[in-house]
């Protein structure tokens, strides 16, 4: 008999605890989330390369989103006083053929000048920040959340105020203007999953 068998043998020898999985979200993003979920007219967007598919070409070389990403941004968008929308340096076009997103989840494409509505460039936007702010318009939004990765969402960020909420998501070593963090895109879909169950019970 080994030693082990022999210390599995001995009756009364408590198990070894099992080791609780670190929470991706910290108590200052679910606290956000709480307060984002219990908003009149929510708007989400988020940024598709970093925030909704991984940048990482070697183990995700097809630049699709996650499945539970998708998934979240589909039962948000069925809700009631909540639009999701991903914006994104992509033409519409790829954003369409890349996501598989359904119709209730808006595309802005082209740096946020090309809107999925009529496929066509709204003179109003320049960027994303001011694509966010039209969407915001259009649909009357008492708050957003706007989740991005890399540098190009700084812009974005600045543009948030009051009851929004910006989460940058990525390597925490980068400075950023963004309120809030994530580590990585399934924190990413895991902070849209926590919102979408706590928007639903509200």
């Amino acid at each position: 008999m080994t030693l082990t068998q022999a210390v599995d043998a001995v009756p009364g020898m408590p198990e070894e605890p099992m080791r609780a999985t670190p929470d991706p979200l910290s108590i200052d993003v679910r606290r956000r989330v709480s307060a984002l979920a219990r908003t009149s007219r929510l708007l989400v967007a988020v940024d598709y390369d970093g925030a909704l598919a991984p940048v990482d070409s070697d183990v995700h070389p097809d630049r699709r989103p996650l499945p539970e990403a998708v998934r979240a941004l589909r039962e948000l968008a069925e809700l009631p006083g909540t639009v999701c929308a991903v914006i994104s340096a992509r033409p519409v076009r790829d954003l369409a053929a890349l996501s598989r997103l359904p119709g209730e989840v808006r595309l802005v494409g082209a740096h946020g000048t090309e809107f999925d509505t009529d496929v066509s460039t709204d003179p109003s936007a320049h960027g994303k920040a001011e694509a966010l702010e039209v969407l915001r318009g259009r649909v009357e939004a008492t708050a957003v959340l706007y989740m991005g990765g890399g540098d190009g969402e700084e812009p974005v960020f600045l543009h948030l105020s009051g009851a929004d909420a910006g989460v940058r998501v990525g390597d925490a070593g980068e400075p950023s203007v963004a309120a809030h963090r994530v580590a990585d895109t399934p924190a990413a879909a895991q902070l849209l999953a926590v919102l979408a169950a706590e928007r639903r019970s509200w």
